[in-house]
């Protein structure tokens, strides 16, 4: 019986939930990336290294911002893993002259492996809104929608 006991604890004991993993705050590293998937044809654009800030909002909750981005993200985590809901990260008209509109879609997903370093991966859907999309969208994808992906690592500046 007491050994039954001292299984059933050890059992409880590694089923328990692990304590969140918390980014801190302040401006981090994005180390670059490597492209993965891609149904956008050769003109993905490069993913560039640089800063970007995290700022913990809450209890499961951190904002992203970074220069490259329209607006700052919300970004959730739990555990050692985080997820950045899709949103439009950025659009753009093609060519002046016609009715066509670009859309970055981004999404992020990963893994907090310290609360200064982490790792993941970036999901880029671009798509076109306008009359005027069959004109542009050769010029610069094969067709839309698509989209890839990027893995990427970063760490918190020292």
């Amino acid at each position: 019986m007491k050994r039954t006991l001292a299984a059933l604890v050890l059992v409880l004991a590694a089923c328990s939930s692990e304590a969140d993993l918390e980014p801190k705050s302040g401006i981090w590293n994005y180390n670059g990336s490597t492209l993965g998937t891609n149904t956008c044809g050769d003109n993905t654009p490069t993913d560039a290294s640089g800063p970007f800030a995290i700022t913990v909002t809450g209890p499961g909750t951190f904002t992203i911002t970074d220069g490259d981005f329209m607006n700052a993200f919300e970004c959730t985590y739990e555990g050692d893993s985080f997820n950045c809901p899709q949103r439009i990260a950025g659009s753009n008209k093609p060519e002046a002259s016609i009715d066509a509109t670009l859309f970055y879609n981004v999404s992020v997903s990963g893994t907090l492996d310290s609360e200064t370093e982490l790792s993941g991966t970036q999901t880029v859907d671009l798509s076109c809104e306008g009359s005027s999309c069959s004109l542009a969208v050769p010029l610069f994808f094969p067709q839309l929608p698509c989209a890839y992906t990027f893995t990427f690592t970063a760490d918190i500046k020292a």
